[in-house]
């Protein structure tokens, strides 16, 4: 009989904001803002399903009741701490232990970082007090993971940064005899580490059950870029069973991991870089064999319909081949949950947490916990990725799973949750017009990382020229483009930012031009938008304007910000549309040659299609009422001026403008702007939206103060209104005209209804009819041409 299969209505248990200057105090390589672990309760407290351990970056470590909303114990430590990974509890007697590595703290020695442990005992029957004082270890190497696992009580086990595992003990937590595991290559890194727990771990068989097994994914070093399994078998003494112990390499491993998983029988899932999904088991038959990873044919295959490369994902395992999945695309505000099985390729439950708005640049983590009836959802800011003030959370969320993988349940599953959405079985994919990589790009990328890495950036930028000349940009995906925007278009460092002007990467250009560009596609809070910013490139600004249609409001204004500050030593214009006949300064114009005026920039972002309340939401969040004065001057230029004298909009030196192309459309202009008269009426929707965000605060400043820039602004306001009034009394005066001329406009039209009324009668289109009208005119002409003589002659 068929199981059924749910995912419950997840429930927020946890929720941490975290500023934006403590998020600029945190090293960009730290962790997520909230990372999360899980274990066992104590046998005397009746708590059903364990405790989870939140460790906060720039705030402290909480301990959680997984079915309350309240921390039981709180270990506040402050912005000054950061940690190495996350923290871990677990029940001694009947108090409860916590240790974290901390990775940085003024007290701590640069020698010591990452490898300082940090541990309390609290009491649970009154978690505000303390066992005993905290204290502090050293680990033998920098610490990439911590376990504390309850089958080795008074111990814990440490992975290192370069895949290295050890048993700490005793009274001061030192490495034990015969408990690590020999040094790895200094280059090789650990893409991830799991922790099997006591007396279930099947696939690697021992004479007496094994205490912990501890699976590391090891990343080779350039020489042997190969990907390796680690199992490191611990005994009850917390020594390491090198009998039963061993390394397997991973098949496929010149593409990249994304997340693994395992469970206890050896049932070992692979999720890839190019969205396949793998299943293997690893297994050793025998003591005295070697452990063997079998793949299971054919691969899974994720729809890339629902998923891309930049779809932030995280996977645990179940059980048997069941996988719980959850993604968060970029920039967007919902994360897609499903039950798998990866045996007979089934979703078996589906559901969607729909996140509060404003979390900017998250990721997302799942967290197993002791059974199957329910995990822990994080949803995470990461530092790398976020510049301003953000938000996490943390989610239980409620399961209903079946005990065992089967044939009727994927069955029974299809009826109600359909698979075709997310996966692709086999495997093909399309290019082109659908905007998915083919295997050339993909394998183009493979080989791009490999330049970075080992050639540098110029190099890099010549091979996807070279590569885009031998394709053609008309065959190149927009998922190719994104990627290699997401590689070439890096944050710059902090020093350089926003100052020095560097040109964007020649061959980003032309995928711009092409319009393939996606504005979310770079880990940017702004998106291409903001990493062109950040270079001053304003010649690619005004192509990304042009060229790319999803920018959000918030970026547009941020870049208007940017272009008022640039140009605040010039004179701004007259009511009369007249420009101040001043220059700019040397120093100015030898520092941002290339920055546009805010008549020309303006004359672009009008014209860009934007949404009502986000833009008023931005132009509150950038603008201030200070900043309306060059603004509004701008607009009442743009208003007042006939539209098709263009001529003053140009700088006194048009050369140094990338934007001069675009106020005027010359013939050979790439990307001419048509200025019409909708131009004006899109300079009148955003004056309307400047009103309906500052009209109060306007109101308020003429009433408090009177500054020479507030004089401007009323100046302007009254100059505009005046050209909105005469544009109304012309509109009223030619009203007058339309009752004497609408009997000629009807009957044009019911000449040319009745036109095509006869080309449809005859069976002629209207090409068709077209052609005959001009023949029929030709033989008139020709026919008033012809002498008298020869009209007597020919009727002789």
């Amino acid at each position: 009989m068929a199981a059924s299969s749910s995912i419950h209505e997840p429930v927020n248990i946890a929720t941490y904001t975290i500023s934006a200057v403590e998020l600029q105090g945190l090293d960009r390589s730290t962790h997520p803002h909230v990372t999360a672990t899980f274990g066992p309760s104590t046998k005397g407290k009746e708590v059903a399903k364990g405790f989870a351990t939140l460790t906060v970056e720039a705030n402290g470590i909480y301990v959680m009741d997984s079915d309350a909303d309240q921390p039981l114990i709180s270990y506040t430590l402050g912005p000054d701490v950061q940690y190495a990974c996350p923290a871990v509890s677990r029940p001694e007697g009947a108090n409860l232990a916590t240790y974290t590595v901390i990775r940085r703290f003024q007290g701590i020695e640069s020698s010591l970082e990452s490898r300082t442990i940090w541990a309390w005992t609290s009491f649970l029957e009154d978690p505000t007090t303390l066992a005993t004082d905290r204290k502090s270890y050293q680990a033998p190497f920098s610490v990439y993971a911590l376990y504390a696992p309850r089958s080795l009580p008074s111990k814990l086990l440490v992975v290192s940064t370069t895949g290295r595992v050890a048993c700490l003990g005793g009274e001061q937590m030192l490495p034990l005899e015969n408990s690590g595991t020999k040094e790895e290559a200094s280059s090789t890194a650990v893409l991830k580490s799991i922790i099997i727990p006591r007396q279930r771990c099947s696939f690697a068989p021992t004479a007496v059950p094994p205490s912990a097994v501890v699976l590391t994914v090891l990343q080779g070093a350039h020489e042997t870029p190969g990907i390796r399994l680690n199992v490191t078998v611990f005994d009850d003494d917390g020594n390491i069973d090198t009998s039963t112990s061993g390394m397997v390499d991973l098949p496929n491993s010149t593409n990249t991991v994304r997340d693994v998983t395992i469970d206890h029988t050896g049932n070992f899932s692979v999720l890839w870089s190019d969205l396949s999904w793998s299943l293997y088991t690893l297994s050793r038959p025998s003591l005295s064999d070697p452990l063997v990873l079998t793949h299971h044919e054919p691969p899974l295959h994720l729809s890339q319909h629902k998923l891309n490369t930049f779809t932030n994902t995280s996977l645990i395992h179940l059980n048997t081949t069941h996988t719980l999945f959850a993604s968060l695309e970029p920039g967007q505000q919902n994360v897609e949950i499903l039950i798998c099985d990866l045996r007979y390729q089934a979703v078996l439950a589906y559901r969607t947490l729909s996140l509060p708005s404003g979390v900017p640049n998250s990721q997302i983590q799942l967290v197993p916990t002791l059974d199957t009836t329910h995990a822990l959802l994080v949803v995470s800011t990461s530092p790398a990725k976020t510049r301003g003030s953000a938000t996490s959370f943390v989610y239980s969320v409620p399961l209903t799973v079946p005990a065992a993988s089967s044939l009727a349940n994927a069955i029974n599953a299809t009826q109600s949750t359909s698979a075709d959405d997310w996966f692709k079985v086999n495997g093909e994919e399309v290019a082109g017009d659908e905007g998915l990589m083919t295997a050339s790009e993909r394998q183009t990328l493979n080989k791009l990382d490999d330049v970075l890495r080992h050639q540098g950036f110029q190099a890099a930028n010549d091979a996807i020229l070279q590569f885009q000349q031998s394709t053609g940009l008309a065959n190149l995906s927009r998922e190719f483009a994104g990627e290699v925007c997401k590689r070439l278009l890096q944050p710059l460092p902090k020093a350089t930012e926003s100052g020095k002007v560097d040109k964007i990467p020649s061959s980003v250009t032309p995928l711009l031009e092409r319009g393939v560009v996606s504005n979310g596609c770079i880990p940017h809070e702004m998106g291409v938008v903001g990493a062109i910013l950040d270079r001053s490139d304003w010649v690619a600004l005004r192509l990304c304007l042009r060229q790319v249609k999803d920018i959000p409001e918030d970026a547009l204004i941020q870049v208007l910000k940017r272009v008022i500050s640039a140009n605040s030593e010039e004179s701004l214009p007259t009511a009369n549309g007249m420009d101040v006949d001043s220059t700019p300064s040397p120093t100015r114009r030898a520092a941002k040659p290339t920055t546009p005026s805010l008549q020309e920039f303006l004359v672009q972002l009008v014209h860009y299609p934007t949404t009502a309340g986000p833009l008023r939401v931005a132009l509150k969040k950038h603008v201030s009422v200070d900043d309306l004065a060059p603004i509004l001057g701008a607009l009442d230029w743009m208003i007042g001026n006939e539209l098709h004298d263009v001529s003053a909009m140009t700088t006194r030196d048009p050369k140094r403008s990338p934007f001069a192309q675009a106020s005027v459309p010359a013939r050979n202009s790439v990307f001419p702007l048509p200025l019409t008269w909708s131009h004006r009426c899109q300079s009148i929707r955003f004056f309307q939206q400047i009103l309906d965000t500052f009209l109060l605060s306007i109101l308020a400043s003429s009433t408090t103060s009177s500054t020479p820039q507030l004089e401007q602004l009323q100046t302007s306001i009254l100059s505009i209104s005046t050209h909105v009034q005469n544009s109304i009394n012309l509109i009223s005066a030619l009203e007058k005209l339309r009752g004497p001329l609408e009997p000629f406009v009807r009957a044009q039209e019911e000449r040319i209804l009745a036109e095509k009324e006869r080309a449809a009668r005859t069976g002629h289109t209207e090409q068709k009819w077209a052609k005959l009208k001009k023949r029929s005119e030709r033989h008139r002409k020709m026919d008033e041409a012809v002498a008298v003589y020869q009209i007597e002659k020919l009727a002789l």
